[in-house]
């Protein structure tokens, strides 16, 4: 399988304009890292625990973003043309 996506992906870059063809089978590299975890146990269980949380890293990237734009607000109302040198 390693050997036909080398193969695929020397041809792409010899042949690139003319067969796209080529381009979505070079699509098939996604496949390798998860035979990997399929067949890794403990990888398997870092995975599944980082697709389970990914919820509450939404919700802490939402507040931190909500933090942010009051902050970028305050300083914006606070520190208005206080930095233009051209009277």
């Amino acid at each position: 399988m390693d050997f036909c996506i080398i193969l695929l992906s020397f041809a792409s870059l010899i042949l690139s304009r003319e067969l796209r063809i080529i381009k979505s089978v070079r699509l098939i590299r996604i496949v390798r890292p998860l035979r990997m975890i399929s067949k890794n146990e403990d990888l398997r269980i870092a995975v599944l625990c980082l697709i389970n949380s990914l919820k509450h890293i939404a919700n802490v990237f939402i507040i931190a973003i909500f933090c942010f734009s009051v902050y970028a607000i305050f300083g914006v109302s606070f520190f208005k043309g206080e930095f233009f040198y051209c009277h």
